[in-house]
């Protein structure tokens, strides 16, 4: 029975770390923040930010590429027809094409000085980008010309996204949803149920999308083309800026605030037939703006100061569902020296919703470290002023203790 009690521990534990081993930063050259990111296959990558920065790579991220965009307006977002053809939109109404991959990178007249804030093709010759004060541009010639739409709203448009030819969405601030059926002639306005500014669609099918926010809630979702929105669970409520499915099961969504830095979800709503997100990476320091897989397992994620992660592609089939489907609280590892994590299943976390606090107390039963609300799904815990020795620890809610168990603190 030991021996099957450790091999299970040092399961865990492999798995465990090459769970949080599986992003890795790379090293991008610049220290401007990066505000969109487009794969176009596994080795090839399009990066943009600010003061004109354009990035790429044909490696898979081992070297970044620097190229010369000829301008110094802070770029929004990419997208790429191919690996030689690419757009990219700004600030004061920039747009920016290239044919060569890169090696020369054309302005294009767009006919407005607004922010222009995200680009999507619907095939290699119809485009449309979104922009500040309901801006909707439109091309259907490759790029060469962009005539202007009637959105019919004042409010900043963020994101667009087409689920074929006809059909279309953009949405922005203050909860603003719009639908197009006709290739952009005419646009709708779209009941989303929050006031939140909206800063990310992305629709798996015809029927289901899902839309990041700002405030709470941090994703809402549709099942019927945008008729009905709904808030989702998230173990994680903070704002949200980009999300990307790379299959109709797997979803990314990225976001940051001042006071948690950086986060990254991700969606289980392949497994065991329902939907949740769950926090994968959350670091103070770091402030992530967007993402983009090419699969289920390689994707990239771009932040402020250069930040560029990448996902190393290590499928987690095993470490997700057992995450998912058992009704765990571990801590790994104890014993511990500068830090550990308390690790909670996601079925634990939607079993207990109500507020979760963590609290350890030394051997004269003081308490000495309080950590109050739990709602992820990892929490670091830090030694801090702790000395050695043997500490125990309470997982409750308000009406009763749930777990109890020993720390021990090298």
């Amino acid at each position: 029975m030991k021996k099957l009690i450790l091999i299970f521990i040092l399961t865990f534990l492999t798995i465990f770390k090459i769970a949080n081993a599986q992003w890795v930063e790379q090293n991008s050259g610049t220290t401007n923040s990066l505000f969109s990111v487009y794969c176009v296959n596994t080795d090839t990558v399009y990066v943009v930010g600010e003061y004109g920065t354009i990035l790429k790579t044909t490696d898979g991220g081992t070297n970044w590429n620097p190229q010369i965009s000829g301008i110094t307006d802070t770029l929004n977002s990419v997208y790429c027809i191919n690996a030689d053809t690419v757009f990219a939109v700004g600030n004061n109404g920039t747009i920016l094409k290239t044919i060569n991959g890169g090696l020369n990178w054309d302005t294009i007249t767009s006919g407005t000085i607004n922010n222009l804030n995200s680009v999507f093709f619907v095939n290699a010759d119809t485009g449309f980008v979104a922009g500040n004060n309901g801006t909707i541009l439109k091309t259907i010639n490759k790029g060469i010309n962009w005539d202007t739409l009637n959105s019919g709203i004042i409010d900043n448009l963020n994101s667009v996204f087409f689920v074929n030819a006809d059909t279309g969405y953009i949405v922005g601030n203050n909860g603003t949803i719009i639908i197009t059926i006709n290739e952009g002639i005419n646009w709708d306005t779209l009941n989303s149920g929050t006031i939140s500014n909206l800063n990310s669609v992305y629709f798996i099918n015809s029927d289901t999308g899902y839309i990041c926010c700002s405030i709470s809630p941090s994703i809402i979702k549709t099942t019927d083309g945008g008729n009905n929105w709904v808030e989702l669970y998230i173990c994680f409520d903070g704002p949200l800026f980009s999300i990307h499915f790379p299959t109709s099961d797997t979803g990314y969504a990225v976001g940051w605030d001042l006071m948690l830095g950086g986060y990254i979800l991700k969606n289980y709503g392949g497994l065991a037939g329902c939907e949740y997100w769950d926090l994968t990476i959350s670091e103070l320091n770091e402030y992530y703006e967007a993402t983009f897989f090419i699969n289920d397992t390689i994707g990239y994620v771009v932040g402020h100061n250069g930040l560029i992660l990448k996902n190393t592609g290590i499928i987690l089939e095993i470490y997700d569902k057992f995450h998912y489907k058992e009704d765990k609280i571990e801590i790994i590892p104890n014993p511990f020296n500068s830090s550990t994590i308390l690790y909670l299943s996601l079925s634990f976390l939607k079993k207990n919703k109500s507020k979760i606090d963590f609290v350890i107390y030394d051997s004269l039963g003081r308490n000495v470290k309080y950590i109050e609300d739990i709602k992820n799904s990892q929490i670091k815990i830090k030694r801090d002023n702790l000395s050695s020795g043997i500490y125990f620890y309470q997982l409750k809610n308000s009406t009763e203790i749930i777990e109890t168990g020993k720390l021990v603190i090298e």
